[in-house]
């Protein structure tokens, strides 16, 4: 990765650790500490290969609102 030129590092997070304001829903706590996870991998990876050039970011998706998920928001 480092030798091609704009070397870049795509990854995708879900929603549960996007919601503004953060949403806690009942019964994805590990789901949660799983994308929580993979928030700080994240921010761990591109400090490190910063000083090679490599980006390192996130797409983070929201999600579609419907009956389910409206049910265990309330």
């Amino acid at each position: 990765m480092k030798g091609a030129g704009r070397p870049r590092a795509p990854i995708t997070a879900i929603m549960s650790s996007v919601t503004r304001p953060p949403v806690a829903v009942p019964l994805l706590s590990d789901y949660a500490a799983s994308k929580a996870g993979v928030k700080g991998i994240i921010k761990s990876a591109a400090l490190e290969y910063a000083r090679l050039g490599i980006t390192v970011n996130s797409a983070e998706m929201g999600f579609v609102r419907t009956h389910p998920i409206d049910v265990s928001l309330t």
